[in-house]
């Protein structure tokens, strides 16, 4: 190679330098693109199905060549597919999304980007992304289908209604108007109610029906908007009942019914309830429902009132009145079902019992004596011995 072409080349290699100096600084720099999610945001809490998903990605100095968001699920909910959007060869990229998560739960949103520098690229495709952690609650629909079927001899109201459609549906709460608000009548998971007016008066009977799912972290139940329904009862409450039934031997009983006759308590809510339009609506009832009991109930649901008809002491009461008790030595009298006496445990019976049982030996004595003495007399006498020869006198 000649001299000339040595120089021609130094002289490329110097301007190629100068002009590599003269280059903007970024395209030289190991340049990333910058992600932001913008919505929702970190943290935020979504009260709809459909989650709006907004960001943008940028690249100064460089081009945007493509953003994929994915969705994850913090509680292995079903999530829908990664969603891709491709460069305009801009140095920007908007991504806008909404997808509709069925599921309750935490959740998290991923971008990812890439990009390329330029007008030079020296370092190769870029990437970079961005992570936002929100929650949706959302509460369910309002159910539908909605109806009020009322059996007039039996004085019920069935109410029925369509199973809604959200998967975390964990049941429904029936509300009946009394007064002003509407008062929980079941929490269930069927999709129909059978609702008993039995003393009640005749009228029209207002009904709300409500959906729950959880919360995100399934502790508290969400509601829906209520669906409203009526039934109208035409006939009137049966008479009440004017006789009751004494066990015998309790005070107050006469013959072997004990049958008195006495005037019953009027039944309660003997009047017709006020239909106002609005209310109040109690939702603790719904917290029975929650997959994992999500937390106490109110005390007064707790424990079950008891039965009035049944009395823990026996003997068994119908009428739920103290019952004869067993006694053990203290003078109280032992008194069997229905009150009949059985026996006493003072020291007279306790005496009494004793010479019972004294006299009883005496007899089995004398009796086994009787029989020897009549075995004695009936006994063979033994045969006669004959006495035996004497020696002989000895001959010496």
């Amino acid at each position: 190679m000649t001299r000339r072409a040595l120089g021609g080349l130094g002289a490329a290699f110097v301007v190629a330098l100068v002009l590599v100096g003269m280059l903007p600084g970024p395209a030289l720099a190991n340049q990333r693109p910058a992600v932001t999610i913008s919505t929702p945001a970190d943290g935020a809490t979504v009260t709809t199905s459909t989650v709006a998903i907004n960001g943008q990605a940028s690249m100064n100095g460089g081009r945007i060549d493509g953003v994929t968001v994915t969705i994850a699920s913090a509680d292995g909910h079903p999530v829908p597919a990664p969603q891709s959007f491709g460069g305009n060869n801009s140095s920007s990229l908007s991504f806008p999304w909404s997808p509709q998560l069925t599921w309750n739960g935490t959740y998290t949103v991923k971008a990812d980007a890439s990009g390329t520098e330029t007008p030079v690229d020296f370092n190769g495709q870029e990437f970079n992304s961005d992570v936002n952690t929100f929650k949706v609650e959302a509460p369910p629909a309002t159910p539908t289908g909605v109806k009020a079927t009322v059996d007039q001899a039996k004085r019920t109201v069935t109410i029925s209604w369509t199973a809604n459609g959200e998967p975390d549906i964990i049941g429904y709460g029936v509300y009946r108007k009394e007064g002003s608000d509407f008062v929980p009548r079941k929490s269930l998971t069927a999709t129909s109610y059978t609702d008993e007016i039995g003393s009640l008066p005749a009228g029209t009977y207002q009904y709300q029906v409500y959906a729950a799912r959880p919360n995100a972290d399934g502790s508290q139940p969400i509601v829906s908007a209520p669906a409203t329904t009526a039934g109208k009862v035409t006939t009137s409450p049966p008479p009440p009942s004017t006789s009751t039934t004494t066990p015998t031997g309790s005070s107050g009983g006469s013959g072997a019914g004990g049958t008195t006759n006495t005037t019953a308590a009027s039944a309660t809510g003997s009047t017709k309830p006020n239909l106002a339009s609005h209310g109040k609506v109690d939702l603790s009832g719904f917290t029975a429902l929650l997959p994992n009991g999500g937390g106490k109930l109110p005390a007064s649901r707790q424990t079950p009132a008891p039965d009035p008809g049944f009395n823990e002491t026996l003997p068994f009461q119908a009428d739920g009145s103290a019952s004869p008790k067993a006694s053990s030595g203290n003078g109280d009298s032992i008194e069997a079902l229905g009150g009949q006496r059985l026996a006493s445990s003072n020291g007279e019976d306790r005496n009494n019992s004793l010479v019972f049982l004294a006299a009883g030996l005496l007899v089995t004595v004398l009796l086994m004596h009787v029989l020897w003495l009549r075995d004695e007399v009936n006994r063979e006498p033994l045969p006669a011995v004959a006495p035996a020869d004497p020696p002989e006198p000895d001959p010496a």
